[in-house]
């Protein structure tokens, strides 16, 4: 192995070429050419970079548009969503009404048809009562037809047996005046 102090030597022993020399032609020819395609290549990754940053600036802008769009769009949704709700809220507010409505007119019928089935109830008592009365009037017609009559017959037995009493008094002056 060699010590540090032996490699500095080598080091000073070495020798460098000189620019002329061809063996440093060829490899500074070599060294340009790779150095030259390096650059080439280089510059063309560049431009293609270039070239990939405007299209992602263009579909960064692109997209940004589109987003501007998106929210506006959303924005409108949003506003149609409150108007939609709000309409919502209304038409539930209206269908409780309603409903409570339709509640206070089913409690009124209800009221309404327990009168009327009250009025039906009292009205068949009274047309009972009305036969009822009916009944005794057309007794009661009955029976004074039949009293005229019985008063016809009585007053005929009385006005006759007045009448008889007359001619029998007339009968007995008759006598009493014939036997005087």
């Amino acid at each position: 192995m060699a010590t540090v102090h032996q490699k500095e030597e080598l080091n000073k022993e070495q020798k460098v070429l000189s620019a002329d020399h061809p063996l440093m032609i060829k490899y500074q020819k070599d060294l340009k050419e790779r150095l030259l395609k390096l650059l080439q290549e280089t510059e063309e990754q560049l431009v293609d970079l270039k070239r990939t940053i405007q299209v992602q600036e263009d579909e960064n802008s692109h997209f940004a548009k589109r987003g501007y769009e998106i929210q506006n769009d959303l924005k409108q949704q949003e506003e149609r969503l409150k108007k939609f709700y709000a309409k919502y809220d209304e038409q539930v507010e209206i269908g409780q009404n309603m409903h409570a409505k339709c509640e206070d007119i089913k409690e009124k019928f209800r009221v309404m048809e327990e009168t009327w089935h009250a009025e039906l109830d009292r009205d068949t008592i009274y047309q009972k009562k009305l036969e009822d009365i009916a009944f005794e009037v057309m007794q009661l017609t009955t029976l004074k037809a039949e009293a005229f009559t019985d008063a016809k017959s009585l007053k005929r037995a009385v006005e006759k047996t007045s009448k008889d009493k007359e001619n029998l008094e007339l009968q007995k002056m008759r006598q009493e005046i014939k036997h005087l």
